[in-house]
């Protein structure tokens, strides 16, 4: 009877051992799971998103210089003309851009948030149409007053909105990395075109290039 007992403690004993096994087999299989729809986002929807707002940002800077080259060369028309044909230019990249970002998972609360800066960036085409209007018409002293005040603003606030995205997906994309076991900081700021650099918004990011232009010198 005491042998009895003893082979039943020995099977229960593997019993429990089987259990735990099975259980920490299902718990890893979730977890790995897991992880893949992690690194799965961080490829496919969270770098193309920050790539895409990059994009945006870098035209809106190139459409507010050229603005502002025109303002204080309102005489070059030859200037004047490459700078409003600059702006439809970089109006049409941002809309292929714009496109690109609407196609990507968002959550609700960046769906708000991506809709206010598609508000502001266009009120910045607005204003910068405005400039060259006022150029077109001769009216170059009311020209530079535009686009120092008015157009000033929309673009500081459009450029804002997109730099609110780019450091929310970035966030995202960092703790998508933690989560990984690969934080985006780890070796990359010497890569720029690693994904995790891509993440933090590239190198070296300029946002207002308010600075006059120099005399023989053209943007």
């Amino acid at each position: 009877m005491s042998n009895l007992s003893l082979r039943m403690k020995i099977l229960a004993g593997f019993t429990v051992v089987m259990l735990l096994t099975v259980v920490l087999g299902i718990i890893a299989f979730v977890e790995v799971q897991g992880l893949g729809r992690s690194i799965d986002d961080f490829a496919s929807n969270l770098v193309p998103s920050i790539t895409y707002l990059n994009d945006i940002e870098k035209n809106v800077n190139d459409i507010r210089r050229g603005e502002i080259q025109a303002s204080y060369k309102p005489d070059d028309s030859a200037a004047v003309a490459k700078y409003h044909k600059r702006l439809y230019d970089k109006k049409d990249e941002i809309a292929k851009n714009i496109a690109g970002y609407d196609k990507m998972s968002q959550t609700p609360e960046e769906r708000t948030k991506w809709s206010e800066t598609k508000q502001r960036i266009d009120q910045y085409f607005v204003a910068a149409a405005k400039t060259f209007e006022l150029i077109t018409e001769g009216k170059h002293e009311e020209a530079k007053a535009q686009q120092n005040v008015a157009s000033k603003k929309q673009f500081d606030d459009g450029i804002s909105a997109v730099g609110k995205l780019i450091d929310y997906n970035s966030k995202e994309a960092f703790d998508n990395g933690a989560q990984s076991g690969h934080r985006p900081d780890d070796g990359t700021h010497d890569n720029p075109s690693h994904p995790a650099a891509v993440a933090r918004g590239g190198q070296g990011r300029s946002r207002r290039p308010e600075r006059p232009p120099r005399a023989g010198r053209d943007g």
